[in-house]
């Protein structure tokens, strides 16, 4: 009895080590800014909910706050299970003739975050965050349409993105400037 009783509790250590393994890794990631004040951090939350907090000096910004879609490819909201990440620092310029500013140097660091849902169909979230701002897009991979062949289009059918302030927040409104001003 008392080895039964061993090995019972030690497979129900492993099942609870995996577990917690694949739930940190899951929930773990995160991203700074060059100067490290401005941080995002990623998680999938319960039923596979894809979300993201803001912190600046540690001071939370952005309480956590939902990420995804809902399109006719599928649904890219919930039941997503993380498949890989990668990150990388980013450093160019570019110029632009119609902006307040014409050159622009980029310094910041990016998270690429790829899921799957249950379709086993991939998304993934491109974060980018410099020093004084963050930035994200969804990134879908090029998928033969059964009726088009190769041309791929999808059209959203529900935003589930969004963006909870803490409570304590202050927030105040100003007039933006018109186009080309």
């Amino acid at each position: 009895i008392m080895i039964k009783l061993n090995i019972i509790t030690r497979c129900a250590l492993c099942t609870l080590t995996a577990a917690l393994t694949l739930s940190a890794s899951a929930a773990d990631l995160s991203v700074s800014g060059p100067d490290g004040r401005l941080k995002l951090d990623f998680s999938l939350l319960e039923g596979g909910k894809p979300s993201y907090e803001v912190f600046y000096d540690g001071v939370r910004i952005l309480d956590p706050s939902p990420l995804g879609f809902v399109a006719t490819l599928g649904d890219f909201s919930k039941d997503l299970i993380l498949k890989e990440s990668s990150s990388e620092s980013l450093e160019y310029s570019y110029t632009q003739s119609r902006i307040k500013r014409s050159s622009i140097d980029v310094k910041a660091n990016k998270l690429l975050v790829t899921l799957t849902n249950d379709k086993k169909q991939q998304i993934s979230i491109d974060f980018r965050v410099s020093d004084n701002d963050i930035a994200f897009r969804y990134v879908i991979p090029s998928q033969p349409d059964k009726r088009y062949g190769q041309k791929f289009s999808i059209r959203v059918m529900k935003e589930a993105t969004g963006f909870d302030f803490p409570s304590q927040t202050r927030t105040f409104l100003t007039p933006q400037s018109h186009a080309m001003i």
